[in-house]
């Protein structure tokens, strides 16, 4: 439901499948895989995922419009491996993420929607 990002690794596409609160991943010749994560504020967990990347080291970046963070996911496990972000105005704090994609420095740079601007991090 409402499918808002999509990243794609080989033969691998990730969708970010926001209004179920999780990753929904397929074979590029559209064959279903599996899903990563389910809804919740806990590490591996998602409130309204949209935006998704893959980092130089394969590694999922999943930016969460509900949660006001971006999680670092293990692809193949779907573990949770970093997370950072919090409600919020200031410096490192997000407020309605929107979108995710690692620069060439390997920052994850954010569209931080609710605070009109955009932040970078290092993680």
């Amino acid at each position: 439901m409402r499918p808002q990002s999509i990243a794609i690794a080989g033969e691998t596409l990730y969708v970010a499948d926001a209004c179920n609160h999780r990753i929904a991943v397929f074979a590029t010749d559209g064959r279903f895989l599996r899903h990563i994560g389910s809804a919740g504020r806990g590490p591996g967990q998602f409130i309204y995922p949209y935006g998704l990347c893959l980092d130089s080291r394969g590694r999922l970046l999943v930016c969460e419009f509900g949660n006001n963070r971006v999680q670092v996911i293990d692809p193949q496990t779907g573990e949770s491996l970093a997370m950072w972000g919090r409600p919020g105005h200031a410096p490192g704090e997000l407020a309605y993420p929107w979108a995710v994609e690692v620069d060439s420095a390997g920052r994850a740079v954010v569209v931080d929607s609710g605070n009109d601007r955009i932040q970078a991090f290092r993680y």
